[in-house]
């Protein structure tokens, strides 16, 4: 899919270099004909006019994250048949984002185990105000 964008941006660069004095809406309608979207080829010319190349530079993207062996037994260790670590906190204190966790304790084929919730039995009509009112 990226050499398709790569082989547009390319052809709009080429016709909008060639018919610069007809203008960006010449170019545009030139591609809507073809049902690009507008949008996209906005884009594009925004690229243009900021000098930017047609081609994506390579490493432009975010690297992957991962987890040292180490750190991925101490989560193994926090996470295995408990329930008192919440993702979020192991998130802070490995510091890294929320996905990598998940994704390493996806591969490590751990389910976090859900926290079970605080029920009130309710006796009578509503307990909460006799709660208030002591």
């Amino acid at each position: 899919m990226a050499s398709h964008r790569n082989t547009l941006r390319a052809r709009v660069y080429n016709f909008y270099s060639k018919n610069i004095q007809s203008g960006k809406l010449y170019t545009v309608r030139h591609f809507m004909a073809e049902e690009v979207p507008k949008t996209t080829l906005y884009d594009i010319l925004r690229r243009y006019d900021n000098n930017l190349p047609a081609t994506r530079q390579l490493g432009s993207g975010g690297s992957n994250a991962k987890l040292t062996s180490r750190n991925l037994a101490t989560l193994k260790r926090q996470f295995d048949n408990k329930d008192g670590f919440l993702q979020r906190q192991a998130a802070k204190r490995f510091q890294c984002g929320l996905a990598t966790i998940n994704r390493s304790l996806k591969k490590l084929n751990i389910k976090p185990a859900r926290r079970n919730a605080f029920h009130i039995e309710m006796k009578g009509s509503n307990p909460i105000p006799s709660l208030l009112s002591n």
